[in-house]
């Protein structure tokens, strides 16, 4: 039986992420890896030579051609960088790479190519390349067109050990002497995959090749088996083969069925056949996309892919960059997860799905949860019909700033909804119509009402309250006064009330992430001190708990923690922008010895009466009967 060949080295991190796989003989005499990336991979080929200070900097996508050189991404991303990155460098077979070599970005460098000393490789460099400079442009080629295909389908890097040895005075001789001697293989191979293959591309199929990484404890193949299933159904005309070794051919089928399973009939077409080295020249024929993992089996076939222009990607790329689709995103919802109640994240998850006049996606963000049921809940989304969707988890707790770019990063979405278990949807076309508000008004932050519950675990009970509590300046546009009532007397929005376009989000957050650590709805507040308009849809949005619900149940240790980055968002705020602090100044001076703690209660005190005494409630329009399908239970008013 055929066996997948292993590599002749992997280096890995503390963690066991492994960051580096190489072929046999190659050598990397020093280098450094820069990249905040845990998924950055390199991967190198056989009889590869990395000479010493090589740099693989997967962060930089810099763009030379913009007037500016600062990162303006961390105020406000542009669409240049909205691009994917790509997260793994790919070195070929017979490369030499000497020293002082800076890689910037997920480069490929082709079989036989040479990258003089010093270079500054920026763009994927073509097989037997010579290639300088900063930035590194081609000097030329080693050889010919003719000579350099006849390479490249010899493949000597293949050989046995013992047939190289035997072979190294004519390897290291003049290449026409090597040509005279060695002609590239002819394989005449009747396979039944090619022949299925062939059948496929004649009828338009896009066909994707991945060879799962099964044996590695990090287990990628489980990330592009869900990414495919997400991107495609029965209706495209797409194909992905598995090629498996017979040892784990039958643990991969069990793990897939179920899945494709819950799709039925609208499963998209997965493929398997058994390795065989032999036949992958002729399969790469009929090939369009090949996706690679961290193990050395991917460099193989990069090798092969290489001769009929494959497009080649890694199987912890983005799904969006895996597996492209052209249909577009209205928004991404994002769950925030961190030891959850689950029969809360599924009611919550519950009032997700419903959603009509709207394309969205879910984002589960996992924040660290021991034993977090990740193919349960994934198994639950695809039954109810839910395609759209990634889960990521963490393995420690990071807190929830992290924990939302983690799930901003992945997002694709043009706005952003989070949202906790245990607080829900209204009712099934909310975000349908709060995007439509958000677009016809042009706000790129808004905000709905909130219906606040308490369960006390024998019924649920509606509460009169609000946040903010005064409603009357959103109202009304007054968004002097509703910078001054958020900022200085602390009647906040909600988070959970807010939605937000992507790019936005994602700047404002980036900006406080290893600065504030759970507040992730401060960013609210630096945008109105930084004077957006927050604008103000006065129809019901969330069901939110109280009291048992994950922002409000935690205790003096979780308010300490909230209130603390709270303290540094105000001063950031304060040291941004004078003439708030001048105002704070102003009012205290004023206040007759009251502290501006006395001042925020009065505020938010006489915002309640008032509302109260003109509408005599905030809950308005309320239709419990929402709720109760969510929760199964009666719901009554307090």
């Amino acid at each position: 039986m055929p066996q997948l060949p292993t590599p002749a080295c992997a280096i890995q991190r503390d963690d066991g992420q492994v960051v580096l796989t190489a072929g046999s003989r190659s050598q990397l005499l020093s280098g450094t890896i820069a990249s905040t990336n845990d998924d950055a991979h390199i991967l190198i080929g056989r009889y590869a030579s990395l000479g010493r200070n090589i740099t693989f900097d997967m962060e930089d996508r810099a763009s030379r051609a913009s007037a500016a050189a600062y990162p303006f991404s961390f105020w406000s991303p542009s669409p240049a960088e909205d691009v994917p990155e790509r997260r793994q460098i790919i070195i070929g077979n017979n490369v030499r790479i000497e020293s002082n070599v800076i890689f910037r970005g997920g480069i490929t460098v082709g079989n036989g190519a040479i990258v003089r000393a010093g270079a500054v490789l920026m763009e994927d460099v073509p097989p037997y390349a010579v290639v300088e400079g900063n930035p590194a442009r081609v000097a030329g080629y080693r050889f010919d067109v003719d000579t350099i295909r006849q390479l490249q389908r010899i493949k000597w890097w293949n050989w046995p050990e013992e047939d190289i040895r035997k072979n190294i005075h004519i390897l290291a001789d003049n290449v026409d002497a090597f040509l005279m001697k060695f002609q590239p293989p002819v394989h005449e191979i009747s396979d039944e995959t090619v022949e299925i293959l062939r059948e496929f591309k004649e009828q338009g199929y896009r066909v994707y090749y991945f060879v799962p990484d099964v044996d590695s404890p990090e287990g990628i193949w489980r990330k592009v088996i869900r990414a495919y299933l997400s991107a495609y159904t029965a209706n495209d005309k797409t194909a992905l083969l598995l090629s498996l070794s017979g040892e784990n051919a039958e643990a991969v089928t069990a793990k897939i069925q179920p899945l494709m399973n819950t799709m039925g009939e609208n499963a998209p077409l997965i493929l398997t056949h058994t390795w065989n080295e032999e036949h992958l020249g002729r399969i790469f024929s009929y090939v369009d996309d090949l996706i690679t993992t961290k193990d050395g089996i991917s460099s193989v076939c990069v090798d092969y892919a290489s001769h009929e222009n494959v497009r080649v990607s890694y199987g912890c790329d983005d799904k969006e960059q895996i597996f492209p689709r052209e249909k577009e995103i209205d928004i991404s919802v994002c769950v925030l997860s961190y030891q959850p109640d689950y029969e809360k994240l599924f009611a919550t998850l519950t009032s997700i799905v419903q959603q009509v006049h709207c394309s969205f996606e879910i984002i589960i963000g996992d924040d660290g949860t021991p034993n977090f049921p990740q193919e349960e809940i994934e198994l639950w989304l695809r039954q109810q019909g839910c395609r759209d969707f990634t889960i990521l988890h963490s393995t420690e707790n990071h807190g929830t700033v992290r924990n939302m770019m983690q799930m901003l990063s992945a997002a694709r979405g043009r706005y952003i909804k989070a949202i906790s278990p245990g607080d829900y949807l209204y009712c099934n076309d909310v975000l349908g119509k709060m995007l439509r508000f958000m677009e016809q008004e042009h706000y790129a932050v808004a905000f709905g009402r909130a219906c606040y519950y308490h369960h006390d675990g024998s019924s649920y009970q509606l509460l009169d309250t609000m946040s903010p509590l005064n409603l009357e300046i959103y109202e009304a546009k007054d968004y002097d006064a509703v910078k001054k009532a958020c900022v200085i007397y602390g009647d906040f929005i909600l988070g959970a009330l807010l939605m937000g376009e992507r790019r936005m989000i994602t700047a404002y957050t980036n900006e406080i992430v290893g600065h504030i650590i759970y507040g992730e709805d401060t960013i609210y507040l630096r945008m109105l001190a930084d004077g957006i308009p927050i604008g103000f849809w006065n129809h019901n949005f969330i069901w939110y708990e109280v009291g048992t619900g994950i922002s409000t149940k935690g205790g003096d240790a979780w308010r300490k923690r909230l209130g603390k980055d709270m303290d540094v968002c105000l001063f950031i705020i304060e040291q941004l922008h004078a003439e708030i602090r001048e105002e704070k100044e102003k009012i205290l001076s004023g206040a007759n010895g009251k502290t501006m703690r006395d001042l925020q209660k009065k505020y938010r005190t006489d915002a309640f009466e008032a509302y109260i005494a003109e509408h005599g409630s905030y809950l308005q329009d309320v239709d419990e009967g929402e709720l109760e399908r969510l929760v199964h239970a009666p719901v009554v008013r307090g």
